[in-house]
């Protein structure tokens, strides 16, 4: 009854063993840094603030050529926009951002194709000097709790 035991023991780790050995990387796609465009980053307004929300949750919110596009087409429009005073983003489901789409960068530099990366790259660098030199109030957080007592701080002129 033992070696029973102990055979099934083994073999399920070695099933799971190669199971997790099949699986890639990540959930991406193999040109992961270009989505569409639309809901890669939603929008929530209500009276004076604006809030970008980071809609790839399944990557942890990885930042791809997409998103950078979309946040600097955002951030640009109500920084010209007199009716917004406060911007704030923040990402959905258990996770703000996990950064760059790493995987995705790797699958282009693996095929050859560095132009995709450098426009990665270009696109989110501007985005964060956008981001330095902005001039509305401005938040990224993970909690929306966090988020709304922040814009109320900046909109009562508390900070």
């Amino acid at each position: 009854m033992r070696s029973l035991i102990s055979a099934l023991l083994r073999r399920r780790c070695v099933r799971f063993t190669t199971q997790q050995c099949r699986r890639s990387l990540s959930s991406h796609s193999k040109h992961a840094l270009v989505d569409d465009p639309n809901n890669v980053v939603l929008v929530e307004g209500k009276a004076s603030s604006r809030t970008a929300v980071l809609n790839r949750p399944s990557v942890l919110n990885a930042l791809n050529t997409s998103i950078g596009v979309r946040l600097t087409e955002l951030y640009k429009s109500w920084e010209d926009d007199p009716n917004i005073g406060f911007v704030a983003l923040k990402g959905s489901g258990r996770a703000f951002s996990a950064g760059g789409d790493v995987v995705a960068i790797y699958n282009l530099i693996k095929e050859g194709k560095l132009e995709g990366c450098k426009k990665f790259f270009r696109t989110l660098y501007s985005f964060i000097y956008l981001l330095g030199t902005y001039l509305k109030p401005h938040s990224h957080t993970v909690g929306a709790k966090a988020t709304k007592e922040k814009a109320e701080r900046h909109i009562n002129g508390e900070v």
